[in-house]
């Protein structure tokens, strides 16, 4: 954020000197033609006396008839260059006093000295997509500035609801806080009218929340006024925006590593990145499980009590845990990082083996309490629906011959009504030793996404497939996933 410094009659000095200068270039004009003012015109604070003709005021470099004594005497470099430092030293001092009442950390938590912030050009593209996103919206400080009273700062702000890119999407609009408060208030007061205007609603166990497109949470005045736009997740937790099928971002890991996240598709939103992990960590993984591999089971629905898990899955399971494990914990980090959820949010890594013609018919990661309210641990699990997995971020550790795919049969709200275990329609995502695909079983409202129904088609061929997975919560889990 610029700050501008202002001067004791309370105008910016930007402005001040820009009237100084047409002040100044007028006066040489009437100096070289040798005019005079008016009777009783005021020039450089002094008055004429009636009738009395008025010599030209003298600036600065200005050059003297000979004969004549200067009105003033001329300005040397060392004079020049001390007033330019005591200058730089005062606008510093301003600017520092300034952030820090804005911040409310000393002195009065308002100040004459503020006036106007610097306007942004809200470029919002990068952040729009081409499909409404329901709960998430696009937000833009334009410009904010303090009122003449100095009782109230007014901020312009655009905002796109459901962050979709279309022109007419976008509202401009403003919002006046009292600057009688800390910085704090001054922000808090901000997210109550922004709540008002986009008509937000918490529909889950967390706060709506603001984050910039990267994914880092907006918590104060300085994080909303240091960057070009913000994120809204009614929801409360940070979702990749998907842009467009094809669109890439590179995204920088904690561990210094950065990968591309390429979308494969909006709805529902999916995101592929290759290399993800490193044969290394493949092979290891592999070899660590494969004494550990039994008979995958599922959580049955109320309608499904009593039927064995096999009758839609056939697959082999080990639920791996992360303590102790260096390889594990490192690419825990990288979930997390991915994400932007903290590791309490993980569940231990369920890795998976399937053999030739093994399959898991299509399903949702995501609980919903209606389907399990018999099920008292899912429905205390997800506090009878306001925690739930959020993402799952499905791992590739080899390669097969032929099937193998992971499919999304509802993929652009394409209409099932079918066998969950048919394969033939929907996007498939090929398994790739070390890539990852990571979907989303939650909208950014925070509600259950339909689309999101995926399975494995049956493995063609002697060569197995190996995979893994990380489910991903919207809320911290505890002891599930070994991080507390």
């Amino acid at each position: 954020v610029g700050f501008i410094e202002f001067n004791n009659s309370g105008e910016a000095v930007s402005e001040v000197q820009a009237s100084m200068a047409e002040k100044s270039a007028e006066m040489r004009h009437r100096g070289k033609k040798g005019t005079s003012q008016p009777a009783g015109t005021q020039v450089g604070g002094s008055a004429s006396a009636a009738g009395a003709p008025l010599t030209t005021a003298r600036l600065p470099g200005d050059a003297v008839a000979p004969g004549k004594q200067a009105d003033a005497e001329e300005i040397g470099w060392p004079t020049t260059l001390l007033l330019a430092a005591l200058a730089f030293g005062l606008c510093f001092g301003m600017a520092r006093l300034l952030v820090n009442q804005f911040e409310g950390t000393t002195g009065p938590s308002t100040s004459e000295h503020w006036a106007r912030g610097p306007r942004v050009s809200c470029d919002l593209a990068p952040v729009l997509s081409q499909v409404p996103s329901k709960g998430m919206h696009a937000v833009c400080v334009q410009d904010w500035e303090v009122m003449k009273d100095g009782g109230e700062v007014r901020f312009t702000v655009v905002l796109v609801p459901s962050a979709q890119a279309e022109p007419s999407a976008a509202i401009t609009t403003s919002f006046a806080v009292a600057t009688d408060a800390s910085s704090n208030l001054i922000f808090h007061s901000f997210r109550k009218l922004l709540e008002d205007e986009l008509k937000v609603q918490n529909r889950t166990v967390n706060p709506w929340g603001m984050f910039t497109g990267d994914g880092k949470p907006v918590h104060s005045l300085t994080d909303l006024l240091s960057v070009s736009h913000i994120l809204v997740f009614e929801g409360g937790n940070f979702i990749w925006p998907g842009i467009r099928v094809g669109h890439t971002r590179s995204v920088f890991l904690d561990d210094g590593v950065s990968v591309t996240l390429e979308t494969i598709s909006l709805r529902p939103l999916v995101f592929s990145i290759r290399d993800f992990l490193s044969t290394y960590e493949c092979t290891y993984i592999q070899r660590e499980a494969s004494p550990h591999m039994a008979q995958s089971g599922v959580s049955l629905m109320d309608k499904d009590i009593g039927k064995p898990a096999t009758n839609w899955r056939t697959s082999a399971t080990y639920f791996m845990p992360s303590s102790s494990n260096p390889p594990l914990l490192g690419i825990d980090r990288r979930i997390a990082s991915l994400t932007k959820q903290p590791l309490t949010h993980q569940e231990y890594l369920q890795v998976l083996r399937y053999e030739e013609t093994q399959k898991y018919d299509a399903h949702h990661d995501y609980f919903d309490p209606r389907l399990y309210s018999k099920d008292r641990h899912t429905l205390e699990l997800t506090q009878h629906g306001k925690r739930n997995r959020m993402a799952t971020v499905l791992w590739y550790l080899s390669e097969v011959e032929g099937g193998g795919e992971t499919i999304f049969p509802r993929v652009n709200d394409t209409r099932f009504s079918g066998d969950p275990g048919n394969c033939d329609i929907g996007l498939k995502v090929r398994p790739e030793m070390g890539k990852v695909i990571m979907f989303y079983s939650l909208l950014p409202s925070g509600e259950l996404d339909p689309l999101s129904f995926h399975g494995a088609c049956p493995v063609i061929g002697s060569r197995e497939k190996w995979a893994a997975n990380k489910w991903v919560w919207n809320g911290h889990i505890g002891g599930l996933g070994g991080y507390r």
